[in-house]
């Protein structure tokens, strides 16, 4: 999503964000062949995240302190639950 249309995506992660509990959104996803595109896609998930987000602390709708805990929960913590990767993930990273 973020590779096709920034716009539209931030747009669709703003609305998700209003209307699904954010802990069952996964902020990114890629199926790529090169890590080099993982970690360009990871780039731009993370930016255009922090802009929805920057957007709805600006607006009055979340707090900083909300904006990164969902921002956590998006890149980190969801797909960490959603994959069942709590064992294998570093307990370092689970309470940073």
């Amino acid at each position: 999503m973020w590779i096709i249309n920034p716009a539209a995506a931030r747009r669709a992660l703003g609305e998700f964000l209003d209307a699904v509990p954010a802990n069952k959104i996964h902020g990114f996803g890629g199926d790529f062949i090169f890590v080099e595109g993982t970690y360009g896609h990871a780039l731009m998930a993370k930016e255009n995240i922090a802009r929805v987000l920057a957007e709805k602390v600006s607006d009055g709708e979340m707090t900083v302190e909300r904006a990164i805990t969902i921002g956590k929960w998006l890149l980190r913590d969801n797909p960490i639950a959603w994959f069942g990767l709590r064992q294998k993930v570093p307990a370092e990273i689970l309470e940073a």
